[in-house]
């Protein structure tokens, strides 16, 4: 029951629905109302773009309550392209053991099975009527442990199981969408993890860019890392009143990166205050996954008058960070992987979707660094 009546309570973060208030919202930022008409949102649905949707998914993850599977529209997407080469091509023979899978340009228009001429027909029904199935309106919610004491119901997060089938028209949505605000112009370069082909790793790439730039000539950097009380439950990201935003300063940080000693006295004296409290300095701060320290600039600009102390090299703790999670997640995998009855196919699927993701995030910081790069790769080593 406690655990109900906590998820209901996250839930209700806008018990007054002020961010569907239009009323609201119009005074407060008028130029947000764009008088463009954005056609891309209307856009007729094509099969292809079902298809695009579901190859986006992952793989592996747990079924709503419509009981549908990800894997098996993944088998769906497959044999919509096997037939429809069959048709192309009437002499065109399926290797045995091999997956076919065609370019987004190149993907049937219209089903070419019996299955996906049901799925279209159903979400076809939806998209015209604009009437959501009860069903798929309905989730599951999985509550998962974060960190920290497992009594205290804060440290668990709770995880949606949401229908298949939503999830397409969901992914078709925001394909839609994507591209209204990309030709329009409306969302800003800055955010890399919303924009097509972008993604989040970019922001923190940027960041330790700037840093190790600043370092080279001498300049002193400094960093604010914000957090935001479910920010993406909100319809405008910008914090203070303006917005109704509120800040979650338990996880937010002031970072200064300088080797000027005056600088670093003025730092420690000056008091960074926001409308509900100070943000704290920190020597260290997690970031989109990645172990920032107040090191960074020194190690990336490579300064032979700094030694770096043991351990505050960031790209090689955040390789030993990624190495022990992969061994953990192999750990979990150890009785499958060593199960003699268990089908190779299986081992290697569970090593590439499991332990493969985890070993190349944020590789982009490592780069083609041998030496920092042999952590990962032992844990790789060791699954293969």
């Amino acid at each position: 029951m406690a655990t109900t009546d906590h998820f209901k309570t996250l839930a209700q973060d806008d018990p007054e629905f002020m961010s569907r208030d239009e009323a609201r919202w119009i005074p407060v930022e008028p130029s947000a109302l764009d008088p463009r008409p954005m056609f891309e949102l209307n856009e007729a649905l094509e099969w292809r773009e079902a298809l695009v949707a579901i190859r986006g998914m992952n793989r592996n993850t747990a079924p709503g309550k419509c009981g549908m599977h990800v894997n098996t529209l993944k088998a769906l997407v497959s044999e919509e392209c096997m037939a429809h080469l069959e048709q192309v091509n009437p002499s065109f023979v399926h290797p045995d053991n091999v997956r076919v899978d065609l370019a987004e340009e190149d993907l049937p228009s219209i089903p070419t099975t019996p299955m996906g001429g049901a799925l279209w027909k159903v979400l076809l029904a939806i998209w015209d009527l604009e009437v959501i199935p009860a069903l798929w309106n309905e989730v599951y919610i999985v509550s998962l442990l974060k960190s920290g004491d497992p009594e205290l119901l804060t440290n668990y997060r709770g995880i949606s199981l949401i229908s298949v089938s939503l999830k397409i028209l969901s992914g078709i949505m925001v394909d839609h969408l994507g591209k209204a605000v990309d030709n329009h112009g409306l969302l800003p370069i800055a955010q890399s993890g919303f924009r097509k082909r972008e993604e989040a790793i970019a922001q923190f790439l940027v960041m330790a860019e700037v840093v190790r730039r600043c370092h080279l000539v001498g300049a002193s950097t400094i960093g604010i890392f914000i957090d935001f009380k479910k920010a993406y439950d909100k319809v405008c990201h910008e914090w203070g009143e303006k917005w109704g935003m509120e800040l979650g300063l338990a996880k937010c940080g002031v970072m200064l990166w300088s080797n000027d000693s005056m600088v670093k006295a003025d730092f420690e004296s000056t008091t960074f205050m926001t409308p509900i409290g100070e943000i704290p300095k920190v020597s260290s701060y997690k970031y989109l996954g990645i172990i920032v320290t107040n090191y960074l600039g020194v190690f990336m600009g490579k300064d032979p008058a700094m030694p770096i102390p043991e351990g505050c090299t960031d790209a090689m703790n955040h390789a030993l960070a990624q190495a022990a999670k992969g061994l953990k997640a192999l750990g979990t995998l150890k009785p499958l992987l060593l199960d003699k009855f268990c089908p190779v196919p299986l081992k290697v699927e569970l090593v590439r979707s499991l332990v493969y993701p985890i070993m190349t995030y944020g590789g982009e910081f490592i780069g083609f660094n041998k030496r920092l790069a042999l952590p990962m790769q032992r844990v790789v080593d060791m699954a293969t």
